[in-house]
């Protein structure tokens, strides 16, 4: 979990949640999370749920992250908003509300 202590200085950059499911090899799971780990922020929910902090838009991290992917594989990126609710672990919330306090 990695988020940078700069982020005060860009209120531009907002939280994404990205998911994917990959059919094929582990090659491509590493190879994916290592470029989504490139983000100003990051956080892992579940294997294959990540949160990252960004300025670029879905489609540009979509665009960014496709070239990784199969055609059989599936990613789907989505601003979160404030409005959020649910079960995630601890470290996924704290990382949250250290990105929200951020923004303020």
């Amino acid at each position: 979990m990695l988020m940078k202590d700069s982020l005060k200085d860009d209120l531009r950059q907002k939280v994404y949640s990205i998911s994917f499911n990959l059919s094929g090899k582990k090659d491509n799971y590493a190879a994916l999370t290592a470029e989504i780990k490139k983000f100003t922020g990051w956080c892992k929910v579940w294997d294959t749920q990540w949160l990252v902090y960004s300025r670029s838009s879905s489609t540009e991290i979509v665009s960014k992250l496709q070239p990784l992917l199969s055609s059989s594989d599936w990613l789907f990126v989505c601003n979160v908003t404030t409005d959020r609710m649910g079960l995630i672990s601890a470290n996924a919330v704290d990382w949250l509300d250290k990105v929200s306090k951020a923004q303020k």
